[in-house]
């Protein structure tokens, strides 16, 4: 268990980082999956420490990391991210798994990549886990590498050239996704921004600073302004800060 002082909404109190996080409301929307993006930053900025993200966190912030994938119906990454984090099966406890089921989850969220090239090894640990992947490219993707993939990955083709995410989006929720967690990274992040397909930024401040050229956690062809409303703060003891910001929708929108 992973303390934190809740600061915001007041008044102050003690909770389980973890908990705290997990349980957060996240409705879906009829035509799209609830987005929550998770990202973690040095106090100066900085999203990645020796080029992978795992560097810069805490218990706290660990915590924080599980919670958002044990409320998720499908996490989410770009391919990038897939291969410096060598991702594979999220190991979840029997607790978990449990929760999981009485909602109405599967017992193991799903991974689902973004790929433009379908440039992934052979070796990669995504492509043998619990449950099979889903991989999200355009139609006009290498039909050799597509062939690679066939009964490793499940493949969702949407857009020409460039990934289409919010017809993407769109077909996941026809099949029943609610709540994607994104875990970046920072273009992936960047272009789903463009298209205002977040709702949920999960963003932790590691006290801490880093210097040297690591990019922020958002990298995009062009400005994407989209005000957020900051929801939720956590203090935890190991000094990181865990935020919550919601998109702020015009209602008659």
């Amino acid at each position: 268990m992973s303390l934190a002082e809740r600061l915001l909404p007041g008044p102050p109190e003690r909770v389980d980082v973890g908990r705290a996080v997990e349980l957060a409301e996240r409705p879906a929307g009829s035509d799209r999956p609830w987005v929550a993006a998770v990202f973690i930053s040095s106090a100066d900025g900085a999203a990645a420490l020796g080029g992978v993200s795992g560097g810069l966190g805490g218990p706290a912030d660990r915590a924080a990391f599980q919670a958002r994938r044990h409320m998720a119906d499908m996490i989410l990454a770009g391919a990038g991210t897939i291969r410096a984090e060598r991702y594979g099966p999220p190991p979840l406890p029997e607790d978990v798994r449990a929760r999981r089921a009485a909602r109405g989850q599967d017992e193991v969220p799903r991974i689902a990549a973004v790929s433009a090239s379908l440039a992934f090894d052979e070796d990669q640990p995504f492509l043998a886990p619990e449950t099979r992947p889903l991989v999200i490219a355009p139609a006009t993707v290498d039909p050799t590498r597509r062939a690679r993939l066939e009964g490793r990955a499940e493949l969702l083709l949407a857009g020409d050239g460039d990934v289409d995410l919010a017809g993407a989006l769109g077909e996941l929720r026809r099949r029943g996704v609610e709540r994607i967690t994104c875990e970046g990274g920072p273009r992936l992040l960047g272009a789903l921004l463009e298209a205002d397909l977040v709702d949920e930024l999960g963003l932790t401040i590691a006290p801490m600073l880093v210097g040297g050229e690591a990019t922020r956690i958002v990298v995009g062809a062009q400005e994407a302004v989209r005000r957020m409303r900051l929801a939720e703060v956590l203090h935890a003891e190991d000094g990181d800060l865990i935020l919550r910001y919601l998109r702020e929708r015009d209602p008659g929108a």
